[in-house]
């Protein structure tokens, strides 16, 4: 069963749960595009080191964002499809991380691992959020 963030159909109002997926996918964006064009480029302007942060963070901001986006418009009562969507997240900024490496010759690992960890985060603040939101409810 799938319910839309704003369904024409129906005069009920929109799903609190979905409203907040929407605000964390901006805030992730924000973040996403903060990491990439002020935070990276402070951090080789004053060459810091960062562990590779400042390389790595935009990955782990994209799935998150992703993710809350995709479910900001399908929720679903089953949990097996709600991991999916986190699954799916990650394999997609992976596979993009592989056609670079065909693309312009750069692979990062570090990519790769900051979409996973990026996942994991995402899918375990999905189940904080369902978790407080059921309970409310």
């Amino acid at each position: 069963m799938k319910i839309q963030i704003f369904d024409k159909t129906s005069n009920d109002p929109p799903n609190p749960l979905a409203i907040i997926y929407v605000i964390i996918f901006f805030i992730a964006f924000v973040l996403g595009l903060l990491s990439k064009l002020v935070y990276r480029d402070f951090i080789y302007l004053n060459k810091i080191s960062d562990f590779g942060l400042a390389d790595s963070l935009p990955s782990f901001f994209t799935v998150f964002g992703i993710s809350f986006a995709t479910l900001s418009f399908y929720q679903y009562k089953s949990a097996k499809i709600s991991y999916s969507i986190f699954v799916m997240s990650a394999f997609s900024m992976i596979a993009y991380e592989f056609s670079q490496n065909f693309e312009s010759g750069v692979f990062d690992v570090n990519d790769i691992i900051a979409s996973i960890i990026g996942s994991i985060f995402a899918f375990g603040l999905y189940k904080m959020l369902t978790k407080i939101f059921i309970k409310s409810t």
